[in-house]
C-alpha cells in the first residue's frame, strides 16, 4: 500500500479489508469494527473516503463495503417492515375482539350473531358467512341457513 500524505504506512491489506467486511456481514457498528481490527473509527472512514476517490488500493474495497453496507441495510428496512406490520396486524385484531365482546354485551348473542351473518350477507362475504355458520353450529345454535 502507498503511504499516508504524512509518510507512516497504512496498517490496511486486502485480507484486513476483507476481516472488515466479514464483520460488516455479521451487523458489527462500524466503531466495533473499527475496534476489533485494531484502528480507530476514523482511520476507517478515510479508508473509505479515500476508497470513494478512486485510490488504487481501496477504490475496490470501498465498493464492496458500500455494497455489502446497502444490502444490510435493506435487509433491515425490510426486517422492520415486517415487524411493523404484524404488530399492525395484531393491534387490528385485538381491536376486532374488543369490539365484538362490547357489542355481544350489548345485543346478547342471538342478536348479535343475526346482524353478523345479516351483514354478510348483505356484502357477498359468503366465505365468512359459512364459516360463521359452521362455527355457531359447533358452539351449540340452532342456525336456519337462509339468509
Amino acid at each position: 500500500m502507498t503511504p499516508n500524505r504524512g509518510g507512516r504506512p497504512t496498517k490496511f491489506s486486502a485480507e484486513l479489508g476483507e476481516t472488515i467486511i466479514d464483520l460488516l456481514r455479521q451487523s458489527v457498528p462500524r466503531r466495533e469494527i473499527a475496534a476489533r481490527v485494531g484502528v480507530g473509527w476514523r482511520t476507517l472512514q478515510e479508508w473509505l473516503r479515500r476508497g470513494r476517490a478512486g485510490e488504487e488500493g481501496f477504490s475496490t474495497w470501498a465498493e464492496r463495503f458500500d455494497l455489502v453496507a446497502g444490502l444490510i441495510r435493506e435487509q433491515r428496512i425490510e426486517e422492520s417492515w415486517q415487524r411493523q406490520e404484524a404488530e399492525s396486524k395484531e393491534r387490528w385484531q385485538r381491536f376486532k375482539a374488543a369490539r365484538q365482546r362490547w357489542w355481544l354485551e350489548r345485543l346478547g348473542p342471538c342478536e348479535y350473531w343475526r346482524r353478523r351473518l345479516g351483514w354478510l350477507a348483505s356484502r357477498g362475504r359468503w366465505v365468512a358467512y359459512h364459516r360463521t355458520i359452521e362455527r355457531l353450529r359447533e358452539e351449540g345454535f340452532r342456525i336456519n341457513d337462509a339468509p
